[in-house]
């Protein structure tokens, strides 16, 4: 499965969400595109909206930013970006060799962000957004859907209407930022089993890089996690993201961890069938012993290295005759023994 010229199959997909953490900034979003870059990312994505088809212009701004909002209306109007700063937005980012991604909360996105991005993203608000996901379906991209607060009903139908597309499941709660004992990491293994043809991710609202680390353990073949330039500001996704250190120091963790998960299946490797000549054990006299007489337990002891006959043998050559004379502390060899 391919999304642009990277293959799911090969690694962890790993999605810096800038989201609106550029506070409505084209030079911020520039820099975030940057430092994302930096901290080794392989794509970045966005929130694309138009706030008039997002949210009722009376509905009362939260918070946090009533100081500067009468409405969320107008918290999500200074948040929107242009067709020409996507444009600008899309290029800078396929300069740093990154994969360009947007959640469009409205059809106007939809073909606003077509020329742009390889996947779209479908937020989990809007998982039974039917005029959104038939939009988003025909244009025949990579789409990420986003679970949070959804049935498993629901995620059904949501497929169901996405079946032309290839879809990556990201498991997501939708809380902000979400507890540890709310995550529910296992769901993962959940969705990876009630879906099988479909791979699964995970959409972090967690604060920190445990819960992305667990993810990839349990086999998320897409991480995507809030990035920010500074997570103190008070408003938006910025407490529950993680800065471009915080980021690149998660980013090493998931290929280290790619590295030590292997294949399914359990053998020796080269390494452990050299290392198994010094640790497993041969067996020794114990005392001297004559030729002709039928070894017994006490006779021999297990010691390492392992030489002559392996230890996994002492029941074999418990009452076999010896055929020489066998000092003590000498390892014994088959060609010792009378089968």
């Amino acid at each position: 499965m391919n999304i642009g010229n990277f293959k799911i199959e090969d690694r962890v997909l790993i999605i810096a969400e800038i989201g609106s953490n550029h506070n409505g900034d084209f030079n911020t979003a520039l820099r975030l595109i940057r430092e994302a870059h930096k901290a080794g990312a392989d794509a970045v994505k966005f929130q694309t909206y138009r706030a008039e088809k997002l949210i009722h212009k009376s509905e009362p701004a939260l918070k946090l930013v009533k100081r500067r909002f009468k409405t969320q209306f107008e918290r999500f109007k200074s948040l929107e970006f242009t067709y020409k700063q996507y444009k600008k937005l899309h290029a800078f980012t396929v300069s740093r060799g990154l994969l360009f991604v947007s959640t469009p909360f409205d059809e106007e996105s939809v073909y606003m962000l077509e020329p742009f991005v390889w996947a779209y993203k479908i937020a989990s608000g809007d998982i039974d957004n039917v005029p959104l996901l038939l939009a988003i379906s025909k244009k025949a991209k990579p789409i990420l859907l986003s679970t949070g607060m959804s049935t498993v009903d629901e995620i059904k139908t949501a497929l169901q209407r996405l079946s032309k597309n290839i879809v990556i499941l990201m498991h997501c709660i939708s809380n902000y930022p979400c507890p540890d004992s709310e995550i529910n990491l296992n769901s993962i293994a959940f969705l990876k089993k009630k879906f099988p043809k479909i791979p699964v991710g995970l959409s972090d609202h967690t604060v920190g890089i445990t819960a992305p680390l667990g993810a990839v353990a349990l086999g998320a073949c897409t991480i995507e996690k809030h990035f920010t330039l500074d997570n103190t500001q008070p408003i938006g996704d910025h407490c529950l993201s993680l800065e471009p250190a915080e980021f690149k120091d998660m980013v090493n963790h998931i290929r280290r961890i790619e590295k030590m998960l292997g294949d399914f299946k359990k053998e020796p490797s080269n390494a452990e069938l050299d290392m198994r000549k010094r640790l497993r054990r041969g067996l020794a006299a114990s005392r001297d012993i004559r030729k002709g007489v039928n070894i017994n337990s006490d006779m021999i002891i297990p010691l390492r290295p392992l030489r002559g006959i392996p230890v996994s043998q002492y029941e074999y050559i418990i009452g076999k005759k010896t055929m020489r004379n066998i000092k003590k502390g000498e390892f014994i060899s088959y060609c010792d023994i009378a089968f």
